[in-house]
């Protein structure tokens, strides 16, 4: 892999922040705000006590946002109400920032209730397991699947990549059977990408009851998971809202957090077979890009950027 020039850094750079800005339109067209990822909390010193955890799981590099360890465990700080309800919804997420999370709240001496709200996906599902209670608010759903890593090097790098992930997902078992029983194979569960009603949840003993209040709407783009359900797959995704926001769509490149497709990569983000002897073709849009460059390679060329910096280290994802 080559070394990226000052120019096409200078590039990437560029394509970023405009991204950022059209997200920005976006979410001001849609009366959202891209921000408010961070935990809320009311009542902190009342007798009962509210979180939410609402968004990516980590640092969401795109936008700014993301429900990060450091702002959960700095809100539970200051929680000295004894009942705490902690709303999750999430599509998922780093899963290091999940156990950190899933840990300050298992450490906090209040009795503390988790509530899926809509999607618990991923890391998410990690960090409702640390409720002494859980519940699923009607029509939310669950997911857990075995995490994921890029490595760089040899044979014997991808072993070791291999080992490593082999643990962790040993230990997140270990969670889901601390909630849902050790009868249950956690791991064949977690290898098939398994999906769950909020009543299957209660069924596989991830969840204790199911809440007569309605889930919140899908907003999460889930296609890059294997199984998702018909009806989430057809949930609102930022492409949609681009849409309705009358810009263009924008690619959400997410390497370095959120869950990849497994070992393949999406044909989006795929780098096209080029005959040397072949004309290029070039399309209206992307002669009307200034850097004459198209979305979908600069996307690639940001892939490759985030993969030089991991530097043979494995990133381990849910």
């Amino acid at each position: 892999m080559g070394m990226l020039t000052e120019a096409e850094l200078q590039t990437i750079i560029a394509e970023q922040s405009r991204q950022r800005e059209t997200l920005a339109r976006i979410a001001q067209g849609s009366q959202l705000e891209l921000n408010q990822h961070a935990p809320r909390v009311e009542n902190a010193t009342s007798a009962d006590a509210e979180m939410w955890l609402v968004g990516n799981i980590g640092f969401d590099w795109m936008t700014g946002g993301g429900v990060t360890a450091a702002d959960v465990v700095n809100e539970l700080q200051s929680i000295t109400a004894k009942n705490l309800t902690i709303h999750v919804h999430s599509g998922g997420g780093d899963l290091f920032e999940a156990l950190a999370i899933y840990a300050a709240i298992k450490n906090h001496p209040a009795k503390v209730t988790t509530q899926v709200d809509g999607l618990a996906a991923s890391a998410a599902s990690i960090v409702v397991m640390a409720g002494d209670r859980t519940l699923m608010a009607r029509g939310s759903m669950m997911m857990i699947h075995e995490p994921k890593g890029v490595t760089i090097g040899a044979a014997a790098d991808h072993q070791k990549s291999a080992d490593f992930l082999n643990q962790v997902a040993d230990n997140m078992a270990g969670i889901y059977a601390d909630h849902g029983g050790k009868r249950t194979n956690w791991r064949a569960k977690m290898q098939a990408e398994t999906w769950y009603t909020d009543e299957a949840a209660v069924a596989a003993g991830l969840a204790d009851e199911v809440l007569s209040a309605p889930a919140v709407e899908n907003t999460f783009d889930l296609s890059h998971y294997k199984n998702v359900p018909p009806a989430l797959a057809q949930a609102r995704t930022p492409e949609d809202l681009a849409a309705a926001a009358g810009s263009a769509p924008v690619q959400n490149i997410t390497i370095n957090h959120n869950y990849g497709p497994g070992a393949s990569a999406s044909a989006a983000n795929e780098e096209p077979i080029v005959d040397p002897n072949e004309e290029p073709v070039v399309t209206p849009q992307e002669a009307s890009e200034p850097t004459g460059q198209s979305e979908s390679g600069l996307s690639v060329v940001s892939a490759r950027l985030l993969i030089d910096l991991a530097e043979a280290e494995v990133l381990a994802i849910a």
